[in-house]
């Protein structure tokens, strides 16, 4: 499973998103996949899949990197 994290700080600032459609007004730390394609975000709603785009500036291809951007304030990651 994966999860969406972020520093404390980033939400204080940024606001705490609560459904997955408020993800695109936040900066969120894309993942790029060994292919090339940008991983898009996995969520469940009512039993649905919901598969989206996230914006974001930063694109990073390794997990730990994308866990200490988060970490260090600079968006939202969707990570395992």
């Amino acid at each position: 499973r994966f999860v969406a994290v972020a520093a404390p700080g980033y939400l204080a600032r940024a606001g705490t998103p609560d459904t997955p459609d408020a993800l695109q007004r936040h900066a969120c730390i894309r993942h790029r996949m060994p292919s090339g394609k940008l991983y898009r975000w996995e969520f469940e709603r009512r039993g649905e899949d919901v598969v989206m785009d996230v914006p974001g500036r930063l694109t990073l291809d390794q997990i730990p990197l994308m866990c200490k951007a988060a970490e260090g304030g600079l968006g939202i990651a969707y990570v395992p």
